[in-house]
Order: C-alpha cells, then structure tokens, then sequence
C-alpha cells in the first residue's frame, strides 16, 4: 500500500522538492539495508573487533578504522574484511605508488574509497561526489574517524566541474567513476576533452537496454588514441584467503561476510594515460 502511494507521489515530489525524494529514496534503501544485514552484522561485529573500532582487515588499507554502522550502500563485512572489491587491489596498490596530484571519485557513497585514498595519500588532493544525503554524512563521520584533511565533498558533479579539477593538476590525476549506469554520459571526452589527461577507473553497469560489450567498446572507442584500457571481471570470492584475518568467523559466516551484493555491476574498465 505504501509502496503504491509512494510511486504515485513521487513525480509531483521531484518536481516540487527533489531534495526530499532523494532523502526519502536513501532512507528506504537504509531500511532494506537495516533488515537484510542488521542481525547478520549485529553478530559477527563482536565476533571480528571485541569492543574495539572497526578497522580495515586486509587489503591495500588494513589497518586503517572504518564504520561502526549499518552500509548505507550495500553490506559493510566486505570493507570491514577488506575483501571489497578485491579485483581492484593490484590497481590501488598502484595508486598508492604513484601518488596522484588529484583523485575524484564520483559517486563516492559512503567513502570506502575517497576519504581512505585520502588518509593513505595526506598530500593528495581529494574530491568525492555523491548526492545521497544519507551516504554523505557518513562520510563526513568516516572522514572524522580517519582524521583526514585533504578531502573536499561535493554533491554534484559535471563536465564543468571535472574540466576545472583535471586542469588544475594535467597529467597527475585519477578519476574513480561509479555512478550505476551513466558512465557514458559523463565519462565522456567530447564534452570534457580534459578527460584524456587523467587515469580513470570506471565501474561498468548493464542498465536501460545497455549490454556489457556496448559500454566496453564505447569506452574504449572515446580513449583508444590516448589510452590503454583493461577490463577487470568480477569474480568469485575464495573464503580461504581471508580464514586469516577471520580466524574466529565460521566458514559460512565468512562465506556470507564476502558477499558484496553486486545488483547490476558488471565489473571495471581501467584506462590508463599513455606516456
């Protein structure tokens, strides 16, 4: 019943208060959040950390504190493991070599990585986007826990925008882009010719009749000139390597702490400047 009201409200909202229907859409999200992962993370977070502050277990930011919290964008084991988005530890490994001038990191959510890129690099430039107001203050609080100063917050982004910020720093910055099926939209170097002076790491979706192989090939298509690009799949998680560092998990919990609930990504698209 509710639900019908809501669909039915919710166009005369957004033009009257978008603000609002984005506070309405986040907290309903929280509360599906709240009920398929409260019990389960209520559970294993004695379990993992005694009384003690949640820290990162593993991965290229253990050690580093993280959320006490129900995730605002998903189940949060996988950050408290370190397991998050493990395909990627190579390539932020990397990162954390280079020591880009200036990161941005659009649809930043809850910060996982923006704000812990920033307390791993303290002389690097950081900006994160993200427009859900829930996610947004939990950054803020996560910032505050990481101590954090070289992190700028924004709402929205854009080709303006993004222009400015790749000017600032030409050849020394990395886009991080995850925006659940616009990447073509605004990864786009016709309308921001400055995109062909950056790294990027773009999130891949299949949304609005857009396969896979369509969005890798229009991607690679727009920076085949001034870029080298590797698509990295999403893969199964393997519980033994992080027995370790859950020692006290049981296999199925652990198991069940990996999961990352995926929804309609379908894995990265690194694109690497050319020297």
């Amino acid at each position: 019943m509710l639900t019908t009201i809501w669909r039915r409200l919710k166009p005369l909202l957004l033009m009257v208060s978008p603000t609002l229907v984005q506070y309405v859409v986040s907290y309903r999200f929280y509360q599906r959040c709240k009920v398929r992962f409260g019990s389960f993370q209520k559970k294993i977070r004695p379990i993992l950390f005694g009384n003690g502050t949640p820290l990162v277990l593993s991965g290229p930011f253990q050690g580093l504190p993280y959320l006490d919290e129900i995730g605002f964008c998903g189940p949060i084991f996988p950050k408290w493991l370190g397991s998050y988005e493990c395909e990627l530890h190579d390539f932020w490994h990397g990162v954390l070599s280079k020591s880009p001038a200036t990161i941005i990191d659009i649809g930043s959510a809850e910060g996982y990585y923006a704000v812990l890129l920033a307390a791993k690099l303290p002389r690097t430039e950081v900006h994160s986007f993200d427009f859900d107001p829930l996610a947004i203050r939990a950054q803020r609080r996560l910032a505050i826990l990481n101590q954090v100063t070289n992190l700028i917050m924004r709402k929205f982004c854009d080709h303006r925008i993004l222009g400015e910020l790749l000017s600032a720093s030409p050849g020394r910055s990395l886009i991080i882009c995850d925006i659940e099926g616009a990447e073509t939209e605004l990864i786009d170097p016709t309308a921001c010719p400055e995109l062909l002076l950056a790294d990027l790491l773009v999130e891949l979706h299949e949304s609005s009749g857009k396969i896979l192989e369509d969005v890798i090939r229009v991607m690679e298509d727009r920076f085949s000139t001034t870029h080298t690009t590797q698509f990295i799949p999403i893969r199964p998680r393997n519980p033994s390597l992080y027995a370790s560092c859950a020692a006290a998990l049981s296999m199925e919990d652990l198991s069940r702490a990996l999961d990352e609930v995926r929804g309609i990504s379908r894995g990265w698209l690194a694109l690497t400047k050319r020297a």
